[in-house]
């Protein structure tokens, strides 16, 4: 199955408050140093994404994420991110969430990861790698 990274769309954002509700599984399987959001919060946060595409459906809401979907159906599958642990040292951390069971133990993850990990050395050229983390994202393409 062919994957894709894009950016969260007006048309996800139904799906993706049902993929991000606290009630589902992948919450159980997060770093327990991520708090989970409660019904309260993730539908605000929702409202705050549907006011600001519905002005500018380009618009990036997510800053630091991106989508992982389906290439063929455009189905979300999980999201991406990146953060500063410090912005002094050039250390930058990464991560990965399936939210959807369907696509667990299908090796996306994997595939999104190097997606991911290209991108974010593409936009921070000044960040630190290996020779072998290069060539496993160029294998990816």
């Amino acid at each position: 199955m062919k994957i894709t990274l894009r950016n969260l769309q007006l048309s996800d954002l139904e799906k993706y408050e049902k993929l991000k509700h606290p009630s589902q599984k992948f919450h159980n399987f997060n770093g327990p140093y991520f708090r989970k959001q409660t019904e309260l919060e993730l539908s605000k946060q929702i409202n705050f994404y549907k006011n600001i595409l519905e002005k500018n459906e380009n618009t990036i809401v997510l800053e630091n994420k991106k989508i992982i979907a389906n290439s063929e159906t455009n189905e979300i599958i999980g999201e991406v991110n990146w953060y500063w642990k410090s912005k002094e040292t050039n250390w930058l951390e990464v991560g990965i969430v399936i939210f959807n069971q369907n696509y667990w133990g299908k090796s996306l993850g994997y595939k999104a990861l190097k997606l991911w990990i290209k991108e974010i050395f593409i936009k921070f050229p000044q960040l630190v790698r290996s020779r072998k983390i290069e060539n496993a994202t160029r294998s990816c393409l």
